[in-house]
């Protein structure tokens, strides 16, 4: 893997997000649009029933944890949080409806990053933290209620505030003192809401292909592709912090490199292998399609090489940029023939 090489056709394909221009409108098989929406719904359903049946596994290592909280049962309950984040990043692409539900779902089920000090005691703040302010209860209204309180930050659900739980505390923070009572609590309460929640994704995906007067399958194709540029916006931020495993995503669990393998392994899933958007997109734009399945293809391979060193991960911000920018390209086509379709 020669970073120079990776350097140029990136920049190449940068540019030529900028540079190309549909000459003609296409016009999209309504029979195509309806087969490919409907393999992305069984495909998107089937993935956010395993995320939803692994964080179930996760919420009974946490009871097994909590009875017994010793060194084995902690181990089973990483490997099991591991197991769980993978299948919900898997999954994520299969929520593209965007409107507030959505995006307060996606907030409490995987907002990063988070404060661990709005959580828990910090080192010079013995006394920070949720499950140290004796004044709040530790419940799922109480826990609701903080997410997000002032700052996207302030997190006190989701994956990320159960890694913190997982990885980032003693086994003897978990024992029958007070504050590790209400440590337990917190613990039981957070995977009892991620579950929750990652059921109404379920239920969500569904909706999101009810019919709806004036909402055809061209606009749901469109949502399709502007929500996946939101999630490329948040792999970009993750790109970003990749090399520095202490602020990566994941950084409690140390996964921050296999965290965005992950996503990106996912996108390929949707777009170019399980769901296969790539020939409704060559219908779109023929160039754009093959460049964007290139850029993708080229991040993934990064993941597997073994001579990648940092020049080449430091990169990938460049690759995932190509990506977006090659996605809004097929959303400028698109929006212009949903302007002229009569709906």
């Amino acid at each position: 893997m020669k970073p120079i090489f990776i350097f140029i056709t990136v920049l190449l394909l940068l540019s030529a997000c900028d540079q190309h221009e549909k000459e003609a409108d296409v016009l999209l098989d309504p029979s195509v649009l309806s087969k490919t929406l409907e393999a992305y719904r069984v495909y998107a359903l089937s993935q956010n029933a395993l995320a939803l049946e692994e964080a179930q596994k996760l919420q009974l290592h946490v009871t097994s944890f909590l009875k017994a909280p010793m060194e084995a049962q902690s181990q089973a309950l990483k490997s099991a949080w591991l197991v769980a984040h993978k299948a919900y990043l898997a999954s994520q692409y299969g929520l593209f409806i965007r409107n507030k539900d959505r995006e307060a779902l996606i907030f409490a089920i995987e907002t990063w990053p988070i404060q661990p000090g709005f959580i828990d005691s910090l080192p010079e703040y013995p006394n920070s933290g949720i499950i140290n302010d004796i004044t709040l209860s530790i419940d799922l209204p109480t826990l609701r209620e903080q997410h997000g309180l002032t700052d996207k930050e302030e997190a006190s659900l989701g994956f990320h505030a159960l890694e913190y739980l997982i990885y980032g505390r003693k086994l003897t923070d978990f024992t029958d003192e007070e504050m590790n009572h209400r440590r337990r609590q917190y613990l039981k309460w957070a995977v009892d809401e991620l579950v929750l929640n990652l059921q109404q994704s379920v239920l969500m995906i569904e909706s999101q292909f009810a019919p709806q007067e004036g909402y055809s399958n061209l606009h749901r194709i469109y949502e399709l592709l502007h929500s996946t540029s939101d999630y490329l916006q948040a792999a970009q931020r993750e790109s970003n912090l990749l090399i520095d495993q202490n602020t990566g995503h994941g950084n409690y669990s140390q996964t921050s490199r296999s965290t965005l393998a992950a996503e990106l392994s996912a996108l390929e899933a949707f777009y170019l292998s399980e769901v296969d958007l790539m020939p409704l997109m060559m219908e779109i734009d023929l160039t754009t399609a093959a460049n964007f399945k290139k850029t993708l293809l080229d991040a993934i391979a990064l993941f597997s090489d073994p001579e990648a060193g940092e020049a080449d991960f430091a990169l990938l911000p460049l690759m995932i940029s190509a990506l977006s920018h090659q996605l809004d390209n097929f959303r400028l086509v698109l929006g212009r023939e949903i302007q002229q379709a009569p709906f």
